[in-house]
């Protein structure tokens, strides 16, 4: 998970600070997700997702996928 969420959050030119402090978290929890040492929960993700989605240009399910390194297929999600 860490360095697909590294990645994300370098291309959104967002510094980790700024990020931390828009999903409500310290950066100290922020860069243990970036580090891989904790995954953060379902809720947290799904803030981070919103807020790198707008940066990113992209679906928030998509970035929600890359932070936990699943495979996104829209399809299979508006199935269910």
């Amino acid at each position: 998970m860490g360095n697909r969420l590294k990645e994300l959050i370098i291309q959104s030119g967002l510094k980790q600070y700024r990020i931390a402090d828009m999903v409500g978290i310290s950066g100290n929890s922020l860069s243990s997700y970036i580090m891989g040492i904790r995954k953060p929960k379902f809720d947290t993700a799904k803030k981070i997702a919103e807020i790198l989605a707008k940066y990113l240009d992209r679906e928030v399910e998509s970035i929600f996928f890359d932070i936990y390194n699943l495979n996104y297929d829209k399809h299979m999600i508006n199935k269910h």
